[in-house]
């Protein structure tokens, strides 16, 4: 009921917020009045106020992006009620603006005084924002709304009868006043955390508490807790609290707000003996309790009144299990798969990870139609029953290591798992940097696309043995247990020498006896500020930096013994300059110093002869490609638009990258999208570029990727303007190259990247779409030639298909047409010789096309003998679809192969087919949605043959 009230009273502070709106920006535009801005209102000139209103909605555009950025920076802050209708009046108002400005440019000559004044108004109104805008700088954001339960992605339990019965021993314990704390007792892999998730997502834990707080206390790579400061900053976030430099204040802040609240505390792997009064956690007066999972009975008798242990599944569960992810109710019919799956089972111990990882390898096996792996399994997995412990985590790894080893066919494979490992607990592995790093390291070839294939069939294998798992968008990430198996695999084998301390906090880099001998070093995400100043690593090959913000400095003979390293990672580092030493990497493939913010200079006089790969978004580097000459491996870049330019301003020559075979470059603003000299310069530049691949933009601000090239699986362009599309077919190497070979798909003007209208199943391989267009585009006729498949969508001016010019010539092979939401379109073709050339013309679909009346005129009707579909939708001037051919007797079995048509929204229709002579024999299927004007019509006399049809009125 509390919870209620003050739901309550925050919405009613908000719609106050929101009513205050009015007043204070007629408050704001006396409080500030840009002088400018208010000299330029009273100016005649129209176009001294067009540029100052461009400018100005800039400045407030500005402002918003400023603004939003100070609010992500504050976690545990939302946006204010108040700030967010600020935001919405400032995209309104830029939407406005925009249109204005882009009437007035492409008519200034025409428009009257009144356009002067609508500016005026709009200039008036941007100062009216600016001001606005200051004076709510203080009320930008409030603190987020506190929900008692956060909900975590859990395993279903439901059928595994252990799980459920030890949920409800939980369960029980709770409800009981006599017990505050509980611990979920267990070995490692027996599904402690499993059943925490599910007991965190029970509906009555809600019911039973005020707030539900998950903690992770420590790290698989540790045998100790976090320490009390990193555990108070997690229950601070979980209160949506600022966390402070201080202990106590932490402390303080936590038990002030508990005080009052009945709480549940969830403390996943707990290591060793907690003391929560010292964290700020109070007494649980109020029927507050804690509940833990540990693999450390000493924590339970210490700490706990109720021990719940957790054990091994029964025969019946681990069948149960291993059968709900197999998914496969044919395998166990088999009487001899199924007694060989059974007795792995035995072999696994009924751990809940073990058959979890074995069942999705089987599962995947089976998908491959390998039938020969169970028999493999129940042959040789008998050796593994010996070496098992359920007491040793040693010997667990061990089981685990001979079981997937034998999974991975050669050393490669094994090696590309391991080194997956070198990654932070936890951590999402852009899956291209992945595939680049062990490509540099275990694959050999100048023929990149073979090697790239056998890299993702490598990677593919390890998700499907669900040794990696695929995460957020491009990303795998490795289970936190798996990565403790793999490490330690590693420290077994002699040709794997691992330097590994991620994620620890360090404030000192490993002294220099700790890299002596070692082949791969991964130091990310710790606090240090120095290394040491030279190495004798002869044997380095991969070096992993990233996240040390406090590494702003690296001495100038640090690399001088590193000849062999290939894999340099130094992103989001506080390094400003690259020491002269990096000139002796002679073997560097691939170097990535993403967001270092201070980084000025690459200096590229330096030689790196080998370079395959190089990623300086967000870094300061403004000189890079002014060394092409040293970069004649490269194959793949990424970088930011504003370093497309050196420093004098002059523009960049990607078009001396001559070996480069995939582009990103990190834009500064989706504006820039519909900037076509900047777009037409960049398509221009990489069009003569051979070996390109790739050219994809990315748009931070709408968290948006155009692929603007693409050529697999079939190659796809993607371009604002048609202009620029007739300069890539013109000029591309890859055009040349491809068109004739591959399926291609070409966008144009579409702002949203979108698939195709049309299905697929339709078979065509050749596809144009033209979206958001104006004006006659005369290039239009040349880019549509040969095409199979054409969507002309939201054109504005378009009046029929003749207004590009001479298109009947350009589109005799066009199977498909889909014309949509074309306000103007008064007639497909003016002239029956126009549409002469669409004699394969198969699909025809119009939708929303308003000023059509008559859809196919008596004299277009003979041209279109092949078409199979028709579509007509959301056109409501059409009055008659078909007029009468006068020509012979037969009227429409001029449309002898006519098999579907369908009739949606056309209130104003009043007839089909001219008259009952017109017969459609080949007619199957006729559906008809609100046609009300076919009301009480019968379609079988000119359908004499039709097999299916329904209709709604």
């Amino acid at each position: 009921m509390a919870g209620a009230v003050v739901v309550a009273s925050t919405i009613a502070g908000g719609v106050a917020a929101i009513a205050n709106v009015v007043s204070a920006a007629a408050d704001a535009k006396t409080a500030f009045v840009d002088p400018y801005i208010s000299n330029h209102t009273s100016s005649n000139d129209v176009k001294e106020v067009r540029d100052k209103l461009d400018k100005s909605i800039g400045r407030l555009h500005a402002k918003m992006k400023d603004y939003k950025k100070e609010v992500e920076q504050h976690e545990i802050k939302e946006q204010s009620e108040i700030f967010k209708q600020w935001i919405k009046d400032v995209l309104e108002l830029e939407d406005q603006v925009k249109k204005l400005i882009v009437k007035y440019d492409k008519e200034s000559e025409k428009l009257s005084s009144n356009c002067n004044e609508e500016m005026k108004k709009k200039l008036e109104k941007v100062n009216e924002l600016l001001g606005f805008g200051n004076q709510i700088k203080d009320q930008l954001m409030v603190d987020q709304q506190l929900k008692s339960v956060v909900k975590k992605k859990a395993p279903c339990i439901e059928k595994i009868q252990m799980f459920q019965d030890r949920l409800m021993d939980v369960l029980e314990s709770l409800r009981n006043d006599k017990v505050s704390w509980i611990g979920i007792s267990g070995m490692i892999g027996v599904g402690k955390t499993t059943i925490m998730l599910n007991l965190n997502n029970h509906n009555e834990i809600a019911e039973l508490f005020d707030i539900v707080i998950w903690v992770d206390v420590s790290k698989v790579d540790s045998d100790k807790n976090l320490d009390a400061k990193d555990l108070q900053c997690k229950i601070l976030k979980r209160l949506n609290k600022e966390s402070t430099e201080d202990a106590h204040t932490n402390a303080s802040r936590i038990s002030m707000t508990l005080m009052d609240k009945k709480y549940l505390l969830l403390l996943d792997d707990v290591k060793k003996c907690l003391n929560l009064g010292e964290i700020g956690i109070p007494d649980g007066k109020k029927g507050s309790k804690v509940v833990l999972t540990t693999r450390h009975i000493e924590v339970c008798s210490s700490l706990v009144n109720r021990v719940v242990n957790v054990k091994p599944l029964s025969k019946n569960d681990a069948w149960e299990m291993f059968q709900g992810i197999l998914e496969d109710p044919e395998f166990h019919k088999d009487r001899q798969k199924n007694y060989l799956a059974r007795k792995v089972l035995s072999n696994c111990h009924y751990i809940p990870l073990l058959i979890e990882q074995l069942a999705k390898t089987i599962k995947q096996k089976i998908k491959m139609k390998d039938s020969s792996f169970i028999w493999e399994i129940g042959c040789n997995l008998q050796l593994l029953h010996e070496q098992a412990s359920k007491e040793h985590v040693e010997e667990y790894y061990n089981l685990l290591k001979g079981f997937y080893y034998r999974q991975m066919g050669d050393v490669v494979q094994k090696r590309c798992f391991l080194f997956s490992a070198l990654y932070p607990e936890g951590s999402d592995i852009y899956f291209e940097h992945l595939k680049e790093c062990l490509a540099a390291l275990y694959f050999d070839g100048n023929d990149y696309e073979n090697v790239s294939w056998k890299v993702c069939n490598t990677l593919e294998h390890l998700v499907n043995l669900s040794l990696l798992e695929k995460s957020k968008e491009n990303c795998v990430t490795m289970r936190k247990f798996i990565r403790k198996m793999a490490l330690y695999c590693a420290s077994e084998d002699p040709e794997c020498n691992y330097l590994v301390k991620t994620n620890e906090e360090l404030q000192e880099s490993p002294d220099a006896e700790s890299w002596r001998n070692q082949h791969h070093v991964s130091l990310g995400q710790n606090k240090f500020g120095w290394l040491p100043p030279i190495l004798e690593c002869s044997d380095l090959s991969t070096l992993l930096l990233q996240e040390n913000w406090n590494l702003k400095e690296i001495s100038p003979s640090f690399f001088q013994y590193m000849k062999k390293l290939k894999i340099l990672d130094m992103c989001q580092t506080g390094i400003e300059s690259l020491p002269s030493s990096i000139s002796n990497l002679s073997n560097l493939k691939v170097l990535y110093l993403r967001d270092c913010r201070s980084l000025k200079q690459l200096n590229f006089a330096i030689q790196l002869p080998l370079l395959e790969v190089l990623d300086i978004r967000g870094s300061k580097i403004h000189n890079i490609l002014t060394h092409t000459k040293n970069l004649e491996h490269l194959r793949r870049l990424w970088i930011s638009f504003e370093k497309c330019r050196v420093e004098n301003g002059t523009e960049v020559r990607l078009s001396q990258l001559f070996a480069l075979e995939e582009l990103v470059i990190h834009m500064e603003s989706f504006d820039q999208w519909n900037n076509k000299v900047l777009i037409k310069d960049i398509v221009k530049e990489v069009a003569s570029l051979e070996k390109l691949r790739s050219l994809q933009f990315f748009f931070p601000d709408k968290e948006k990727v155009i692929n603007v090239i693409k050529d697999e699986p079939m190659l796809e362009v993607r371009v604002p303007h048609v202009e620029i599309l007739q300069i890539f077919i013109a000029q591309s190497c890859l055009w040349r190259k491809f068109s004739h070979k591959k399926p291609f798909l070409l966008f144009i003007g579409c702002q949203i990247p979108e698939d195709p209208l049309f299905s697929v199943t339709l078979g065509y391989e050749k596809y144009i779409k033209y979206g958001d267009g104006e004006g006659t585009d005369p290039q239009i006729p040349e880019v549509l030639a040969n095409v199979e498949a054409f969507e002309l969508v939201n054109h504005k001016d378009i009046m029929q298909l003749s207004d590009f010019g001479r298109v009947d010539r350009a589109l005799s092979n066009l199977q498909h047409l889909y014309l949509k939401d074309l306000p103007n379109m008064t007639n497909i073709w003016s002239e029956p010789g126009e549409c002469g050339s669409l004699v394969k013309l198969k699909t025809l679909v119009l939708s929303g096309c308003p000023m059509l009346t008559t859809i196919f005129p008596a004299k277009i009707i003979q041209q279109l003998r092949n078409m199979e579909s028709l579509t007509v939708e959301n056109c409501p001037g059409a009055v008659k679809i078909f007029e009468k051919f006068e020509n012979d007797g037969n009227g429409l079995n001029q449309l002898p192969k006519l098999k579907e048509m369908e009739l949606n929204e056309l209130p104003n229709l009043e007839n089909i087919w001219a008259d009952e002579s017109s017969k459609c024999q080949s007619l199957k299927k006729l559906t008809l949605f609100n046609c009300p004007g076919l009301v009480g019509k019968s379609v079988q006399i000119n359908a004499p043959n039709l097999e299916s049809y329904g209709q709604r009125w």
